[in-house]
């Protein structure tokens, strides 16, 4: 009976010694993560996301201290249960109480645990803030963006050009050209000014 309880209690503080262990690498990893992301990409933080940010930095920090205050305190634990148990062979005690080193490992442990439970929460809901912010400028942009010039109806040209009428210049620069007189041109015009309000 005793030896079954003895390996229940092992099997349980492995447990939890593997839990604050495994807080710990995830704390440090994230924190490490997320400063490389600061300071190596573009992505843009929106104004009202950054404190998000900072209390998930603080968060994971904090789980990262109770998490190695838990290992320190546990082997003090450790220590000075093992010389309660020599002296209470050695019959120099007869009874021991529980030391007060494993009150601070359980409170180091549920501290880890809810910091970066909380902080995990708060970077998830950060990631969700900034997809919202990012459709909606996305949206704005568009619904405010000014027509392109193949999509705006283009006009018909209403002005009548008649076919028959040339500059004066032109048809003097023309005459000119092939050696016939100015008054030459001068009479097609008017024929062709007669012609036209004649028809």
């Amino acid at each position: 009976m005793m030896s079954e309880r003895t390996d229940l209690i092992k099997a349980r503080r492995e447990a939890e010694d593997n839990l604050v262990k495994t807080i710990v690498q995830l704390s440090a990893t994230l924190i490490v993560l997320l400063a490389g992301f600061l300071t190596q990409t573009s992505v843009r933080i929106y104004s009202g996301n950054s404190w998000m940010l900072a209390v998930v930095v603080l968060l994971l920090i904090f789980s990262l201290v109770a998490g190695l205050s838990e290992h320190i305190f546990s082997s003090k634990a450790y220590l000075a249960q093992q010389i309660l148990v020599e002296k209470f062979y050695n019959k120099e005690i007869n009874d021991f109480s529980e030391p007060s080193a494993n009150r601070w490992v359980r409170r180091f442990q549920v501290s880890a645990f809810i910091f970066f439970v909380g902080s995990l929460s708060i970077l998830g809901f950060f990631a969700f803030s900034q997809m919202r912010d990012k459709i909606y400028e996305q949206a704005t942009a568009t619904a405010t963006a000014p027509e392109s010039d193949e999509r705006r109806p283009r006009l018909r040209d209403t002005t009548i050009k008649h076919r028959h009428a040339q500059p004066p210049l032109r048809c003097l620069r023309l005459h000119q050209r092939r050696g016939e007189k100015v008054e030459a041109c001068a009479t097609l015009e008017a024929t062709i000014s007669l012609y036209l309000l004649g028809g």
